[in-house]
């Protein structure tokens, strides 16, 4: 049926476009917010206010642990919205 065979290719057809669209979003919100260096600055920030109220003997390790995971968290979490949020809240397709 000519009809079906028509609607069924403009159907993936737009459900590839809100995938594309997705997708560019994701990797927007990626390289904009998760790898914004204000996000950065602000996040190890706050985190070191949290080291500042810990006991001396750990304060060091806590300053040193958040310099490292911070940006590391960060990466990783931005790498996962633009790899895999699309198809996690199913726009697109695995």
């Amino acid at each position: 049926n000519i009809s079906a065979s028509l609607s069924q290719a403009l159907n993936e057809t737009v459900n590839s476009l809100e995938c594309d669209a997705c997708t560019f979003i994701a990797n927007k919100l990626d390289t904009t917010v998760f790898h914004n260096p204000k996000l950065l600055s602000l996040a190890t920030t706050e985190l070191d206010n949290i080291c500042s109220v810990l006991p001396a003997s750990v304060h060091d390790a806590c300053l040193a642990a958040v310099q490292t995971a911070v940006p590391i968290a960060l990466d990783k979490i931005g790498d996962y919205v633009a790899e895999e949020g699309c198809i996690e809240i199913g726009i697109c397709k695995s």
